[in-house]
């Protein structure tokens, strides 16, 4: 933080070094200014502690400051958290009417200061910094605080950092905006009536670019903002103005770490910094803690999910809820069951009178607003964005897409227009809400489409996760092999009202999320043939759903933790399962005993995860497989013929492995971009492969796709070079 003596000229009847404050607190120095107030180094007059005290200019005191001063305090008195300053008192200067508050003073560095000083920080340094900073800022938003101007200046390195730990600390919540559902309905009018949003250009969020409310997800984008200067020394986006510059967060596109300041970094780095920084919300991280999750992952020199590649998730949160212990829930549940038998007839009965009596008017288009830039008085580089001239179309940053009046008359009537020997022909809507997988391809669910009658089968029609619910409804029942994907949890509810008339599904799709006991709520869905659950982070006992127990295939992508080993020691349970595909993991010996102990399975899918031949021999062992398929982990071919003497079905059986030669021309592009090829010699002869092939029933050999990066972190694959 710096540090001066400065009694520059401030408004009249404002506070000077060796004044008094509440009667208590001795002015001592200015440790920074803003647009609403200056911070001053002060000294409690009795108890001689030195403290940081913010003052509001008294010519500011209106409504609306003074309102957002009390809930900046609000804030921080309930911030009890390493990383966030500490809010000691707080009151008004009698003498001039001035509202104050009473902070913990911090000897240190703010993260701009470094950056002025030194320039792009040290790789390592940088990220335990965003690391520290997410921490406390995922703390904040659990207790319902949006920073909404978090930059490099608002982070301190206090001076008594030691070791790995830095320490950090997230200062200034001075325009912090309290969740609405904390707010009472007059606070919310009040505080939102003028339009005004507050933050600082160079990490500015789209969607508060376009005056939507600031949310936890925009803390993420100005963090990624934040992350992104301190490895390179610059900020991502900077403009000749500061309306160039909020334009550039809206359609500029992402510059590269590497390009920016001519330091070379990771592949994977540039790609997760680009995940924090992504323009549509929904594609960020989904929280601050999973963004540190991720940074932590990164510097441990593991797999990370930003990288855009199958990773291998998230690992169990650290910061847990209180009292979060599911088993203890519902036994409290049960104990009062007939309560909520009659809850839940209640809740039925009102819900059927509403969905059939009740409809809400459609949205209306947002008319287009006037914008204006004005900078605050004292801070050039914070911004009141009062109107705008920014169109934001319907998918934009409103925090999710609304079903419009027409597509709502389109679901109502139905997709399907007319039918003939050859072909079927939809009206969906303008926007895509799925796809559908024909001969040659996905076909986009969007507008008029034509697509061939298929006699012997039905077309797999896939619904994205972030596809509203409501767009089911315009489906035949029963018509396609659906696909349900689901990104958040809030969606499995609404699932259930619109799926009812399938008899079954093919595939529910958990992805990018946290799975808690809200995994149950998928139960009330049809039975799924498929379950899949990608880059989650597992909290619950997977086989607490009923749903997993009636599928037949399961895939399981980036995962690990307690959960996920105890759902491999419970795989025997799964008497319905047939095939299960592995991607992106990480396997001990005792997973691979609980795989193999899995005798009903009959095909196994590993992809992107190491085995030795050891464990390959484990699973070879099991009685009834009739497919197995290792992709992107080598063997030689004397492996694989001792594997095969394991296997006492291996006359039936397919293999499908990795043939570990590269391409000269993928060698060529792999050391251009400085990886090191050091891995063993594979001698794959055709000998080898006409000797393997006779001991089973059919030999499926494939290139290699993808490579395992230098440092262990993840693959990358041979397409995205």
């Amino acid at each position: 933080m710096s540090e001066g003596s400065d009694n520059r000229a401030m408004p009249p009847a404002s506070f000077r070094v060796g004044d008094f404050v509440g009667n208590d607190y001795e002015l001592l120095k200015v440790l920074g200014r803003g647009g609403m107030g200056v911070v001053f180094e002060a000294r409690h007059r009795f108890i001689d502690q030195l403290v940081a005290l913010k003052v509001l200019y008294p010519h500011l005191l209106t409504e609306e400051n003074w309102q957002r001063f009390v809930r900046e305090a609000r804030a921080l008195g309930r911030l009890d958290h390493p990383g966030v300053v500490k809010i000691f008192n707080c009151g008004i200067d009698a003498g001039r009417a001035a509202p104050f508050y009473v902070m913990e003073l911090i000897k240190g560095d703010s993260l701009a200061d470094l950056i002025s000083q030194r320039g792009a920080l040290e790789e390592e340094l940088a990220i335990r910094a965003a690391i520290e900073a997410a921490r406390a800022l995922h703390f904040a938003h659990g207790m319902g605080v949006v920073h909404r101007d978090v930059k490099p200046s608002n982070l301190v390195l206090p001076r008594s950092a030691k070791g790995s730990n830095l320490n950090l600390k997230v200062l200034d919540f001075g325009i912090a905006a309290l969740s609405s559902d904390r707010l009472s309905s007059n606070e919310r009018q009040r505080l939102t009536a003028t339009g005004q949003i507050f933050g600082t250009p160079y990490y500015m969020s789209p969607e508060v670019v376009t005056g939507q409310e600031a949310s936890p997800l925009s803390d993420v984008y100005s963090l990624g903002c934040t992350l992104f200067e301190m490895l390179t020394g610059y900020v991502p986006y900077k403009g000749e103005s500061m309306f160039e510059t909020l334009g550039m967060h809206l359609s500029a596109p992402l510059p590269s770490l590497s390009e920016t300041c001519g330091a070379q970094f990771s592949t994977e780095l540039e790609l997760l910094v680009a995940r924090a920084m992504a323009k549509n919300p929904r594609e960020r991280y989904s929280s601050m803690q999973m963004f540190a999750v991720d940074l932590e992952r990164y510097l441990n020199n593991r797999p990370v999910y930003g990288t855009g590649v199958k990773s291998e998730g998230f690992p169990a949160l650290e910061q847990t809820l209180e009292g979060n212990d599911p088993d203890a829930e519902l036994r409290a549940r049960l104990k009062s069951g007939l309560l909520i038998l009659l809850t839940l007839v209640c809740l039925t009965l009102l819900g059927l009178v509403a969905y059939h009596f009740v409809k809400p008017a459609p949205p209306k288009a947002a008319p287009p607003v006037d914008v204006t830039f004005e900078a605050k008085t004292g801070e050039t580089s914070t911004v009141s964005l009062l109107s705008q001239k920014i169109e934001v179309n319907g998918e934009g940053f409103s925090g999710g897409r609304k079903v419009s009046e027409e597509d709502s008359a389109l679901i109502s009537r139905g997709y399907e227009i007319s039918r003939t020997k050859k072909s079927i022909k939809f009206q969906f809507p303008n926007s895509r809400i799925g796809e559908i997988w024909i001969p040659g391809g996905a076909r986009e669910a969007k507008g008029a489409l034509t697509i061939p009658l298929k006699s012997d089968d039905k077309y797999e029609f896939i619904i994205f996760g972030d596809t509203p619910r409501e767009y089911i409804a315009g489906l035949k029942p029963n018509s396609f092999d659906l696909q349900l994907r689901f990104s958040k949890a809030s969606d499995f509810h609404l699932a259930e009202r619109y799926v009812k008339g399938w008899s079954a599904l093919k595939q529910i799709r958990v992805e990018q999320m946290v799975l808690d006991k809200d995994l149950l709520l998928l139960d009330a869905l049809p039975p799924s043939r498929e379950f899949s659950v990608g880059h989650c982070d597992i909290k619950y006992p997977l086989l607490k759903c009923r749903q997993i127990h009636k599928a037949r295939i399961i895939y399981i992508n980036s995962a690990h933790g307690k959960e996920f080993k105890a759902f491999l020691a419970e795989l025997p349970q799964l008497d319905r399962l047939e095939e299960l595909c592995l991607s992106t993991l990480e396997l001990a010996d005792d997973d691979i005993d609980n795989l193999a102990r899995a005798k009903q399975l009959r095909c196994l899918n590993i992809e992107k995860t190491e085995i030795s031949p050891a464990q390959l021999t484990k699973l070879m062992s099991l009685p009834q497989l009739k497919g197995l398929k290792v992709h992107d982990c080598l063997f030689r071919p004397k492996e694989i013929l001792q594997a095969l003497e394991s296997c006492p079905n291996r006359r039936n059986l397919v293999l499908n492995i990795t043939i570990p030669t590269l391409s000269t021309k993928n060698i060529e592009k792999l050391k251009a971009l400085g990886h090191k090829l050091d891995e063993p010699t594979f001698n794959w002869t055709k000998t080898d492969m006409a000797t393997i092939r006779r001991k089973v029933l059919e030999l499926e050999l494939y290139e290699r796709e993808s490579l395992k990066l230098d440092g262990g972190r993840g693959y990358v694959n041979f397409s995205e070079l």
